[in-house]
């Protein structure tokens, strides 16, 4: 499907003046770097353009929602939804683009890098191969962002979240001809269970179990890139807390910033997915400290899939932090709380923390290391 006859139009106009052609002297272009030449093109283009485009603005979308996680928030559970009930949503106006994600635009925003989040989990290694797609990947999107006659559109990646100020403004450069404004959606969890899903997740893979505290994410950073980009009214920021969530579901919480009425109607057949699958037992995190950093070695796929089945299905008592873990991750994350509260006058709900402060002791050190070596003799 090629580019819609609307936006061919409007970029021709734009192409044709004297402007594009004259807007930096030849010794000054020549200097520029080809990531920089294709930015001021696509920036000049975007300007003369904009007048262009207020003449179709009934054909625009009323918003356009860029969800961009960021991970370990209910991502997933996000995708599916909107993926599953692609047609019933298009139906009430609202538009999900082709596609369980939208990673793939995070790799054109990056210049079609293989090294990025996507193309690695993708497995796609091949410069040329993986620029081509993406190229046919972009055109396809754009074609169904002008042809669509929804009001409203939402793309979700939690990848989007990681990049840079620039690849952002890629993004926004190459969506903001579609709709009236551009709305990034970001979903915070508290530092104190993030770090506890962090730790579930590297011991599922049989990674090292460092600190907690170390691999915090700096909400604070994401935001910065965000307010720089699209402007800071622009931003949508929600609590990652079932409490707070609407009807406590991750889901239905980004149907109703869509529209509220018809999250009233909509069922969440799962709305504990995406809030409580990524944490193991206690008892299965004990027996994984003693096979940290070994199954990161293993080669088998098979057996480190059987090592996740194994932990997965170990039922217990809920991972919870010691008190000296909370201690140390809440130190850890006080600058982050302070800017979120000045920057977005946002704070978390104080009942995750008083919750986490509950420790249970699981397994003893003798049998979790007995079942530890039993597991390593099996795999």
């Amino acid at each position: 499907m090629g580019l819609s006859f609307r936006y061919l139009r409007v970029a021709k106009q734009a192409l044709a003046t004297k402007k594009l052609r004259l807007s930096y002297k030849r010794e000054k272009w020549a200097a520029l770097s080809a990531p920089k030449k294709l930015q001021k093109i696509a920036d000049t283009l975007h300007d003369q353009t904009a007048n262009q485009f207020r003449l179709l603005e009934e054909e625009l979308l009323d918003r356009l929602i860029l969800h961009m996680g960021p991970p370990k928030t209910g991502s997933k559970a996000i995708q599916k939804g909107f993926g599953e009930n692609r047609e019933q949503f298009r139906s009430n106006g609202i538009l999900y683009p082709s596609g369980r994600w939208h990673g793939q635009l995070s790799s054109w925003a990056q210049s079609s890098n293989p090294d990025c989040t996507f193309n690695v989990w993708s497995k796609r290694k091949d410069p040329v191969a993986i620029k081509h797609s993406d190229d046919e990947y972009v055109q396809s999107l754009i074609s169904e962002l002008a042809e669509s006659d929804c009001r409203i559109a939402i793309l979700s990646y939690e990848g989007f979240s990681v990049l840079s100020a620039e690849e952002l403004k890629r993004v926004r450069l190459l969506l903001a001809p579609f709709a009236k404004s551009i709305q990034p959606l970001i979903y915070l969890r508290h530092p104190v269970s993030w770090a506890k899903s962090q730790l579930s997740t590297r011991a599922l893979h049989g990674l090292p179990l460092e600190n907690p505290e170390e691999s915090l994410r700096k909400y604070s950073t994401i935001i910065k890139r965000i307010f720089r980009v699209f402007g800071k009214e622009s931003l949508i920021a929600r609590e990652f807390d079932r409490r707070t969530l609407y009807r406590g579901s991750v889901f239905l919480d980004a149907v109703s910033l869509c529209d509220q009425a018809l999250a009233e109607t909509f069922h969440d057949d799962d709305p504990n997915e995406g809030l409580v699958n990524s944490s193991i037992s206690l008892e299965a995190f004990q027996v994984a400290l003693h096979l940290a950093g070994e199954l990161s070695q293993q080669k088998s796929r098979i057996r480190k899939q059987k090592f996740e089945k194994f932990l997965q299905n170990f039922k217990g008592a809920p991972l919870i932090l010691t008190k000296e873990q909370i201690d140390a991750v809440s130190n850890k994350a006080a600058s982050e709380i302070e800017f979120l509260i000045r920057e977005l006058d946002f704070e978390f709900s104080p009942q995750l923390v008083l919750e986490s402060r509950t420790h249970k002791e699981g397994l003893s050190p003798e049998q979790s290391k007995e079942i530890a070596e039993a597991l390593k003799s099996v795999m």
